[in-house]
C-alpha cells in the first residue's frame, strides 16, 4: 500500500497556472491527465524520483505526492535550482478546507515551484505584454490564460525534441515514454488508489532515464529505439548520448543555464539531430533562455500576415537570415521574456483556428488579428468541450457568425455551404 502525504496542497491560484493549457501545449510530453482532471507525472528530487498529482479545485492548483515508506524516509531539503528569497516561498492561505499550506522547505513544493517557475507573475506579464502588443497580444491573450513556461530537466527536454522532427504530439509523448518505459526506473508499479475518497486506477509510473543510464546503453540504442519505432531519429538519439557521453553528461547541459543566449544556441547545434528550432525550444524551456523564439513557417507567417515582417531576402524558404531577424522582431516586441509571450501568442492562434473550425470559417477568417470573428467568438461556443467565455442566450444568426461566408462563390457552392451551415446553427442553439 502506498503512503500518501496527508492532504491536497495549495501549489498556486488557478489565476497563474491554468494546467489543461500549460501541460498539452507542447512544452511537456510526460504528464497524463485522468479522466477526473487530474495530472500524473514522475519528477525527479535529488538522489529520488517521486510521482506527482496535480489538480485545479477551487480556484486553485493543489499537489499531493507519495511514494513508498522508505523512499519518503530519503526526502530531505533540496538546494532550489533558482535561488529566490524565502518570502517568495510562502503561499497564500487555500481557500479549500481541505487542503493544507506547503511549508517553505517542502522538497516537493520547491521542486513544482521551480518547475513551473512560480516567482513570476503570470498577470503581470500578460498585461507587460498586452502593453507591448496592443492591435495583436491584448486581443487573444483573454482566450488562453494561465499558460507558463516550464522549466524542464535539460535531458528530458533535449531526447524530447529531438523526437519532434516531423512528428505530432502524440507520437512524440509514445516515443518518450517508450524511452522512460525502455531505460528509465519504475517509481509506482500501478494498481488502483484512493485519490479523494474515489479509487482510480493509475498505471506503472516510470521517471525519465537519467544522462548516466543512457551513456551506459550507448552501443544498444539505436537498435533498440529502431525496433520501438523511432525510426530515423533512433540515430539522431544515439549519437547525440555518444556525444554527451564525451563533453560531461547531464552537468555539461546544466552548465549551459549560466551561459549567453548565443552560447547555449552554438553548444546546442553541435549535437546531432538538434538544428537552430531545436535548440531554441530547449533553451527555451530548459536552459533559461525565456527570451529564445523557435522559428518555424507558422511563426513566419505569424510575423509576415500580423506584424508586416518583410525579410531581407528575396529568399521564399526560411532562410538563417530570415529566422534571425523574426528572432529579433519579437524580442524587439516583447521584451526579455519574449520566447514566453511569443509562446503564448502562438497557443492562442492554435485555439483560434480550432474554434473557427467549429463555426466553419474559411481560411481567410483565421487571422488572428480581424475584429470580425474576434467578437464573435467570445459570444458562442458551439462544441461544448471548449471553453464558454460569456453566456449569450439569444441565438446567433449564420451571417454574424461569417458574414462573407457566401461571397464570391458560384451557386452550387452557396447552396452547399447553406447545407453545411444548417447543422452548425442548430448545435449553436443546442449548446447555446
Amino acid at each position: 500500500m502506498m503512503a500518501w502525504t496527508p492532504n491536497w496542497t495549495r501549489l498556486t491560484s488557478a489565476a497563474e497556472l491554468a494546467l489543461d493549457r500549460t501541460l498539452t501545449c507542447g512544452q511537456s510530453f510526460t504528464w497524463t491527465r485522468l479522466p477526473s482532471g487530474i495530472w500524473y507525472n514522475t519528477l525527479r528530487l535529488p538522489g529520488h524520483a517521486v510521482p506527482v498529482l496535480l489538480r485545479t479545485h477551487n480556484d486553485e492548483v493543489q499537489f499531493r505526492s507519495f511514494g513508498s515508506p522508505r523512499s519518503q524516509a530519503q526526502f530531505q531539503q533540496p538546494v532550489p535550482k533558482t535561488p529566490l528569497p524565502p518570502t517568495q516561498y510562502l503561499v497564500a492561505p487555500s481557500r479549500d478546507p481541505a487542503a493544507v499550506v506547503a511549508p517553505s522547505h517542502d522538497p516537493v513544493y520547491l521542486l513544482l515551484h521551480d518547475y513551473f517557475q512560480l516567482s513570476y507573475s503570470l498577470p503581470a506579464l500578460y498585461l507587460d505584454w498586452s502593453t507591448r502588443d496592443p492591435s495583436h497580444f491584448a486581443h487573444v491573450s483573454p482566450l488562453v490564460p494561465g499558460i507558463r513556461l516550464l522549466r524542464q530537466p535539460p535531458v528530458e527536454t533535449l531526447f524530447a525534441f529531438i523526437c519532434s522532427a516531423n512528428n505530432n504530439i502524440a507520437r512524440i509523448t509514445g516515443m518518450v515514454q517508450a524511452l522512460a518505459m525502455r531505460y528509465g526506473e519504475c517509481v509506482y508499479p500501478g494498481g488502483l488508489l484512493d485519490i479523494g475518497g474515489e479509487e482510480q486506477a493509475l498505471p506503472p509510473m516510470y521517471v525519465f532515464p537519467s544522462m548516466d543510464r543512457l551513456v551506459q546503453s550507448a552501443d544498444e540504442i539505436e537498435g533498440v529505439l529502431r525496433g520501438l519505432g523511432f525510426g530515423y531519429r533512433a540515430k539522431y538519439i544515439a549519437a547525440t548520448v555518444k556525444t554527451l557521453g564525451g563533453l560531461g553528461g547531464e552537468a555539461w547541459l546544466v552548465g549551459l543555464r549560466g551561459k549567453g543566449y548565443a552560447e547555449v544556441r552554438d553548444a546546442l547545434v553541435q549535437l546531432q539531430g538538434v538544428g537552430r528550432k531545436v535548440a531554441d525550444c530547449v533553451a527555451l524551456m530548459s536552459l533559461d533562455q525565456p527570451g529564445a523564439i523557435p522559428v518555424d513557417t507558422h511563426v513566419w507567417q505569424i510575423a509576415t500576415r500580423d506584424y508586416k515582417f518583410k525579410p531581407s531576402t528575396k529568399s521564399k524558404s526560411l532562410t538563417p537570415t530570415t529566422y534571425d531577424e523574426v528572432v529579433k522582431l519579437f524580442q524587439t516586441l516583447f521584451g526579455p521574456e519574449a520566447g514566453w509571450a511569443h509562446s503564448v501568442r502562438s497557443i492562442a492562434c492554435f485555439f483560434i483556428i480550432t474554434r473557427c473550425a467549429a463555426f466553419s470559417l474559411t481560411r481567410e477568417h483565421r487571422s488572428c488579428s480581424r475584429p470580425t470573428w474576434r467578437a464573435t467568438l467570445a459570444t458562442r461556443n458551439p462544441n461544448p468541450r471548449l471553453p464558454q467565455l460569456r453566456q449569450d442566450p439569444q441565438p446567433l444568426p449564420i451571417s454574424q457568425v461569417n458574414p462573407r461566408l457566401f461571397q464570391n462563390q458560384r451557386p452550387h457552392q452557396r447552396r452547399h455551404q447553406r447545407e453545411n451551415a444548417r447543422p452548425q446553427q442548430q448545435r449553436r442553439r443546442q449548446f447555446g
